[in-house]
């Protein structure tokens, strides 16, 4: 009886070792697995960055007119094409809305 006791207390040890050696070999590998994900994404990011001094980070000039030529006013058109006449812009004016006798003799 007393040999049973011992295996039984021999195997829940041994499992016990086991289990912590392989606790350990699993982290051990979790740790290598996230160096090598940050060496990747490390790479990545350093080539999009060669790409986009290569490409000179040019706008997608074909996708913003195809945007814009949905309709017949601009985006950012608010007065709908209508020019608000102020003294700055009268025909009889000078600059900065100073009348005088302009083009007059």
């Amino acid at each position: 009886m007393g040999q049973y006791i011992a295996g039984g207390i021999l195997g829940t040890l041994t499992s016990l070792l086991n289990f912590g050696v392989q606790n350990k070999a699993l982290k051990q590998q979790s740790e290598l697995a996230e160096k090598q994900y940050q060496a990747s994404k490390t790479a990545y990011e350093l080539e999009q960055q060669e790409r986009a001094k290569v490409n000179g980070n040019q706008p997608d000039l074909d996708a913003l007119l195809d945007a814009n030529t949905g309709s017949t006013r601009a985006p950012t058109d608010l007065t709908g094409g209508r020019i608000k006449r102020s003294k700055l812009f009268n025909a009889g004016s000078t600059s900065l809305g100073v009348t005088g006798n302009v083009g007059r003799s």
